[in-house]
């Protein structure tokens, strides 16, 4: 296959959004974005069609200090019912550190809520982030 100026075609490729991008479309809106998106793969025309109308965000959690993960405590039974997914992602062990040192990797963990409005998610999710905390060791460095 050649493109438009007789130069070989490598890769052409699509995916979809990552942290946790599809689960927000499916909580908001009723779509599903992989299904969707298979569809697309297959010539079908997918259904974007929204059933539903709400407010839904995802609120990744940063330590306040550098330092190395001993352990993620979540206390579910306080979570507000709208919080869909609450979880750890570091793990025992791993270096946590902030910017400009740290990244990606110094989230210890996510939370994602739906509601009927933006301002309702929003507050879910600072009563979800009161539960949650991380208990850090110093960083091996600063022994």
């Amino acid at each position: 296959m050649t493109g438009s100026s007789d130069r070989p075609l490598v890769e052409i490729n699509a995916r979809l959004g990552g942290d946790r991008i599809p689960q927000l479309g499916q909580l908001a809106l009723g779509v599903d974005a992989p299904v969707a998106a298979a569809d697309a793969a297959c010539g079908r025309r997918p259904d974007l069609t929204a059933s539903r109308r709400r407010a839904a965000a995802v609120r990744f959690l940063y330590p306040g200090e550098n330092g190395i993960a001993r352990a993620v405590h979540i206390d579910a039974d306080r979570l507000p019912s709208t919080v869909d997914s609450a979880e750890a992602v570091a793990i025992p062990g791993q270096e946590l550190a902030l910017p400009p040192a740290g990244h990606v990797s110094s989230r210890y963990a996510l939370l994602i809520a739906a509601a009927d409005t933006a301002q309702a998610c929003l507050a879910d999710l600072d009563a979800a982030d009161a539960v949650v905390r991380v208990e850090l060791i110093q960083p091996r460095s600063a022994r």
